[in-house]
């Protein structure tokens, strides 16, 4: 049987896991590339509030890349955010 769990984590163990997934940087990637990266991870993380925030970045820094816009606005409409 599956368990659904809320994981109580402190503002320092999330910086710590953001952290390390922002040095995980390939050489190639750009920072809306990077931005988008990090919003994948942390939502697969179940970091919503940070998930957003780098969909969002993501979104604003390369506005001509459909795949940001729509995922950003898929992520608002999965999660009910006006």
């Amino acid at each position: 049987e599956e368990r659904k769990v809320l994981k109580i984590v402190t503002v320092a163990e999330r910086d710590q896991l953001v952290k390390q997934l922002r040095n995980i940087i390939p050489a190639y990637e750009s920072e809306a590339e990077t931005a988008f990266r990090l919003g994948f991870q942390l939502e697969e993380a179940h970091y919503l509030a940070d998930a957003y925030h780098f969909y969002q970045k993501a979104a604003t820094l390369q506005p001509d890349q459909p795949v940001y816009r729509q995922t950003f606005m898929s992520f608002k409409k999965d999660y009910d955010i006006q």
